[in-house]
């Protein structure tokens, strides 16, 4: 993966520089005593099988490794470059609770025979996790089937004597200081125009950039996982790392109180495609910022809490599900259960993270019913909607996202009414043209993709809406054409797409890469 630049207070610094980015090791041939040679790149990937198999499954120490690759395959490497190309590799023989963890729940009762369960590239047999829980155990004087319990559910049973750094109370920090900084900003920092309007007065900027930065690397999130758009996708990961300070440092106003969930949902996104590396960086960059802000800012505990959650391979949709219930929770006791913040809270959260359907549909349905009694339309009522037809077809119930959608775009003046949103009526073709297309109406697909697209730019045009919604209007469009077999034109959708992200990258500074 390229460098990715970003912003500090004072200068611009590489995340290469500051450990973010891995970059893959120059050929080097160095000659050595007695006219040997140092491994290059290709000689570790060559011997990569073995010296795995010598150093996981054949548990031997380095210095055995070492003077075997010598004497038997010609190959010469320091202790210093073996460890380096471990961690590169991601190799580890110490079993770690996360690795534990991810076996649990594979296997919550432990098999009486060993067995040997493949985790992080890494071989870890049944008996090396009944050892490690009986050892910890031990150490933290709990029963085991304790320790098995917050291994497996994150959850921290009393009484419960863990060292600082377990993952349970990680967690229980990280939410009593989401509780004080959520609290606190509610009572004394945060204030809207109306409980109607979703941007906070003065912050209205702030606001924007944080559904920014939001949609922008979901869609990165998309690229990067598929091979025809990774170099799309790395390009977009740059921006977005690059904005990052600009929505956590207050400069332009009040954060988004809703911003933490956006946040974890962009790490929810990037764990369920597989990129990992990317999310510790990602976590790891934020704290840094959040370093840099003011004393008096709350937010630092937050986000070093949810870097160390991430880091210890801890967060996952059941911790991010408690964290917006604190959210939520103290949201409709200082706000309001109607107020368009809450919602927006209510339904980001719970329809990303909750996987109760009939839970989420009661909780939608309940919304429009009590917006319906006020007889008014506004943003709430719009995005209630969006959200509902999200809800729909992110668990495959696409036939009724598609009346949800038709009711607003088919009505004149709900349709008027949401574009004066930001990104709502694009939303609402981006995912009617998602359920047309997974119910198989590729035409109709089509055309509600090009809506979607359309919508996109005149609401950029307007000031109500960012590239983000084009861009990923683009890529799905482009994935329709392809389908239908219309080639071309899916070409031109990505020639656009490219154009949009080189200019995103020149806006910030950067060249196009490769």
């Amino acid at each position: 993966m390229p460098a990715i630049q970003y912003q500090t207070a004072n200068k611009s610094q590489s995340l290469v520089d500051r450990g973010y980015v891995d970059v893959g090791t120059t050929a080097t041939s160095a000659a050595s005593s007695g006219g040997r040679k140092w491994a290059s790149d290709e000689d570790w990937e060559k011997r990569r099988l073995i010296i795995t198999r010598l150093y996981v499954e054949e548990n031997k120490k380095l210095w055995q490794i070492q003077d075997h690759m010598s004497k038997e395959h010609d190959f010469y490497a320091t202790p210093k470059m073996y460890k380096t190309r471990f961690r590169r590799w991601n190799l580890w023989k110490n079993t770690k609770a996360a690795d534990v963890a991810a076996i649990l729940r594979q296997t919550p009762t432990l098999p009486t025979a060993p067995q040997t369960f493949t985790v992080n590239n890494k071989q870890i047999s049944t008996d090396r996790v009944a050892r490690y829980i009986r050892n910890r155990a031990r150490q933290h004087h709990i029963p085991p089937s304790t320790l098995s319990t917050v291994l497996l559910h994150n959850t921290t049973p009393k009484p419960l004597a863990l060292s600082p750094t377990s993952p349970a109370l990680t967690l229980e920090s990280t939410l009593r200081a989401i509780h004080t900084y959520f609290l606190t900003s509610l009572a004394a920092r945060w204030t809207f125009p109306s409980p109607a309007d979703c941007d906070i007065t003065d912050g209205a900027e702030t606001c924007r950039l944080s559904a920014q930065f939001h949609e922008r690397f979901k869609t990165a999130a998309i690229l990067l996982a598929s091979p025809a758009h990774a170099a799309s996708g790395v390009r977009m990961a740059r921006i977005c790392f690059a904005e990052l300070h600009g929505v956590l440092d207050g400069g332009l106003g009040p954060e988004d109180p809703v911003f933490l969930v956006l946040f974890l949902i962009v790490l929810q996104a990037l764990r369920r495609r597989g990129l990992r590396g990317i999310e510790v960086r990602l976590v790891g960059y934020a704290a840094e910022l959040g370093g840099l802000l003011p004393a008096a800012r709350p937010g630092r505990g937050v986000w070093n809490g949810l870097r160390d959650l991430v880091v210890a391979g801890a967060m996952d949709d059941e911790v991010s599900l408690q964290i917006i219930r604190v959210v939520a929770g103290l949201c409709v006791g200082e706000l309001g259960r109607i107020h368009a913040k809450t919602l927006e809270v209510l339904v980001c959260g719970y329809c990303n993270f909750d996987g109760d359907t009939k839970t989420q549909e009661r909780m939608y349905l309940g919304m429009l019913k009590e917006l319906d009694e006020l007889g008014t339309f506004d943003e709430r009522h719009a995005g209630v909607r969006m959200n509902l037809a999200i809800f729909y077809n992110m668990f495959d119930m696409h036939n009724k996202a598609v009346p949800v959608i038709l009711d607003v775009v088919e009505d004149p003046r709900m349709l008027e009414g949401s574009k004066r949103y930001r990104g709502v009526t694009y939303k609402l073709y981006f995912e009617l043209g998602n359920s047309r297309k997974t119910l198989g109406e590729l035409a109709l697909a089509e055309t509600a993709f090009r809506d979607a697209v359309n919508m996109a730019k005149w609401e950029l045009s307007q000031g109500t809406a960012n590239k983000a919604n084009v861009l990923e209007g683009l890529v799905s469009l482009e994935e329709a054409l392809r389908e239908m077999g219309r080639g071309s034109e899916a070409d031109e959708c990505a020639v656009e797409r490219d154009a949009m992200v080189r200019e995103g990258l020149e806006s910030i500074g950067e060249e196009q890469g490769p």
